[in-house]
């Protein structure tokens, strides 16, 4: 049903939708400078691309996919994300193979500017491994 509402919004007020959804990207506070930004990005992709992605989140589920990846794989995923629950990090991590979970407490989707330092310390360890 929010994906339906998702997907009503993209077809009648995109405008509305990129800002509602660049306001929920993060946990930590941000300048509106930076929300703005992923407002115009969101704005600036194809708006049949966003409500056909719109109908893929609702009608497939890739969760029977995960066993056929068969490279290391770093999932980095905020615990305070409203966009992906964490909890489907967790399920990606439980059922691809070899790959590893970084946990961030205190970010929301957009870790890399609620957590940058140690997004970055954690992304080039994960490179290293």
């Amino acid at each position: 049903e929010e994906t339906d509402q998702l997907i009503e919004q993209a077809e009648t007020d995109r405008a509305q939708l990129s800002y509602d959804f660049s306001r929920k990207l993060f946990y930590s506070e941000h300048s509106d400078a930076i929300k703005d930004f992923f407002e115009d990005i969101s704005q600036s992709a194809s708006g049949i691309a966003t409500v056909k992605s719109g109908y893929a989140l609702r009608n497939e589920d890739g969760c029977c996919d995960l066993e056929a990846v068969h490279v290391p794989t770093g999932i980095f995923h905020g615990t305070q994300d409203v966009i992906v629950p964490y909890e489907l990090g967790v399920y990606q991590h439980k059922h691809i193979k070899n790959s590893r979970i970084f946990t961030f407490e205190h970010s929301g989707h957009g870790i890399v500017y609620d957590e940058l330092e140690r997004f970055n310390r954690a992304f080039l360890d994960f490179l290293d491994e």
